[in-house]
């Protein structure tokens, strides 16, 4: 959207972005993507981290591959 459009506008005006934000849209790697897509350094971790990080069963799944211990869940 509108949103979208200032900050690909503006992203050279800044030097690094903090995106501290909580649940939909500020975990799940969207806003990592679009930091990402307008070439915007930001703190924490990549969009596709963060995509597979907010799928507790996704992460769960690349444990369990990868041979790492976690505790039992539900």
């Amino acid at each position: 959207g509108g949103d979208k459009q200032w900050l690909l506008n503006n992203a050279n005006s800044y030097d690094l972005a903090l995106p501290i934000l909580h649940g939909f849209g500020g975990e799940d790697g969207q806003i990592q993507s679009l930091l990402e897509e307008c070439g915007l350094t930001y703190l924490g971790s990549d969009s596709r981290s963060s995509k597979r990080c907010y799928d507790k069963q996704l992460t769960k799944n690349i444990l369990l591959d990868n041979d790492i211990l976690m505790p039992r869940g539900k």
